[in-house]
This record gives structure tokens, sequence and C-alpha cells, in this order.
């Protein structure tokens, strides 16, 4: 039997096509739009696709629907708990208190589950392009609301997201510019994690993994100045940052926490090095948290 889609979801979302807030949800295999027409399938679990034609023709998109959770089958879960740790500083930190986390990119809702979890009465709504992505996330964690969508066209409403979480997201997307844009229309707060793998580490695996595009999906390679200069460029505010001190041969250690020996390890080099010439050297991760208005 099939199931309805939530009707607190319901009420944040409109079409990605025309941003009409019009829609149909009589049907339980489809939702339709009462003014562009556009008819967007339901699955038997009320996970709504509203990736849109031009989405679904790129490569980014062949790639990521059949390749990734083949290359990933865990979809990097073991990692979800530091990550996890992180947001919850952030959103403590800065005193967010969100009613409605996006979480843009979820793969296996790990993160969004551990976050809605110790913040505690929020809606917490999943957002994958791959469909894949979501039928794991929905076996693993199943309490949360699930939508396929691209980041380029979203399908909610202007506002509604108190926390817009992209971790790991933006070394993905084919037009960051564009992503960013309807990121900021759809979020009070966002929340962003990438690697800055603008470095010789990370071109050197590069060189040495033909098939790197292909194996990780990663299009964009960013620094510390230029992850900045994109944020500010798309008019967010830069309201908290950090570094995280990795280098990607131990990244086998990473598992645990930030208290392991890789973590350890990255923030005892870097004092040694001194943090320019870490960041030129090995890779890390940048959190930002940014006001959207």
């Amino acid at each position: 039997m099939k199931m309805s889609i939530d009707s607190r979801l319901q009420s944040i979302l409109i079409c990605p096509y025309c941003s009409s807030g019009s829609l149909n949800f009589d049907r339980r295999d489809r939702v339709s739009c009462l003014d562009c027409g556009r008819v967007y399938p339901v699955d038997e679990d009320g996970i709504v696709d509203f990736v849109l034609a031009e989405e679904k023709s790129g490569e980014f998109f062949s790639y990521y629907t059949r390749e990734y959770i083949r290359q990933h089958p865990r979809l990097d879960i073991a990692d979800a708990p530091w990550k996890g740790r992180e947001v919850l500083d952030f959103v403590r930190e800065t005193d967010l208190n969100p009613e409605i986390i996006l979480d843009l990119g979820c793969g296996s809702g790990e993160v969004l589950k551990f976050v809605s979890q110790k913040v505690g009465g929020v809606f917490a709504v999943g957002v994958d392009i791959s469909y894949p992505n979501l039928r794991f996330a929905l076996e693993n964690n199943p309490q949360l609301v699930y939508v396929q969508s691209g980041v380029e066209h979203l399908p909610f409403k202007d506002g509604v997201g108190d926390l817009c979480l992209a971790l790991d997201l933006l070394e993905h997307v084919g037009d960051v510019s564009a992503a960013l844009s309807e990121i900021r229309r759809v979020a009070r707060w966002l929340l962003i994690k990438v690697p800055l793998e603008d470095c010789l580490e990370g071109w050197l695996v590069r060189k040495m993994l033909p098939n790197w595009k292909d194996r990780f999906g990663h299009v964009n390679f960013f620094n510390q100045k230029s992850i900045r200069g994109i944020l500010q460029g798309s008019s967010l505010e830069i309201a908290k940052e950090k570094l995280v001190y990795t280098p990607w041969f131990l990244s086998g250690f990473n598992q645990a926490s930030l208290r392991s020996k890789a973590f350890l390890i990255g923030r005892r080099m870097a004092r040694i090095l001194g943090k320019q010439i870490y960041g030129r050297l090995f890779p890390l991760w940048y959190f930002a948290l940014c006001r959207t208005g």
C-alpha cells in the first residue's frame, strides 16, 4: 500500500519548475502543479521525485545515481558521528533553535538523524538528487522525511528552512553559484562543509587516480580563500567558521571522533608547519555557518 506524503512536508512544498505553491496531493502516485501542469511521481513510501528534466540529462546526475552508491555502498556512514557533533556545536553555540532542518545532499541520513534527535522537536527533511541514496537512507532511518531533488531547483517555499545543511555537497555541484542562490532563497541559516582540496596532496591524488571523478564525483576544488569568496559573492554572511585538519593519508583513522589519531596528528602537523603551509600541502575540512538575509 502506498504511503501518503507527510502533511507537514506538503505545507512547505512548491513546484520547482514554476515556483507555484498550488500543488495537488489528491493522488498517492503523483503530485501535480495546478498552474504549469507539471507532474511529479511519488514512490510507494511517499518520496516525491522533483528532479527536473534538465537535471536528469547532465553528466553529474548520470554519475551520481548509477555509480556513487556502487562505489560507496555505505555512503560514508561511519563519518556521520563526528560530522553530527560538529553541526551540533554550531547549532548550540549560536542559539539557532531551528524548527525545520533541510539536509541537502543528505546521503545516508545519519547526520540529519543525529542532529534532529539531539536538538529535539524539529521537522527534519532529507533531500538528495539520487534515488538509490534516498532508498538507503529510508531503510536505515525511516523516521525522517525525504524528497528527491536537485539543489539548483529546490521544491520549497521561501525561507522555510530555519537551518539548511550542505555537508560535502558543493564539491559535487555543477553550478555552485546557482546552487547557493537557490539555497539562500529557502534557508535562514546555512551550514556548509567542503573539503579544501586545492593543495599539493589533492593535486597528487588526482594525478595518481585517473578515475578520480568517477570514483568521488568531485568537480569543484576549493581552498579557504576561494570558498570564502564564493560564499560572500553569493550574499552569504559568514557568522562562524572552522577548519578541521586531517591529511588524506591518515584518513583511515578518521572514523571515530575529533579526538581520533588522524585529527590529533593533523592538528599537531598544522602547529609545526604553520596553518598556511599546511593548507598548501594537505587537504582540510572547512565548515562555515552563514546568515542568508
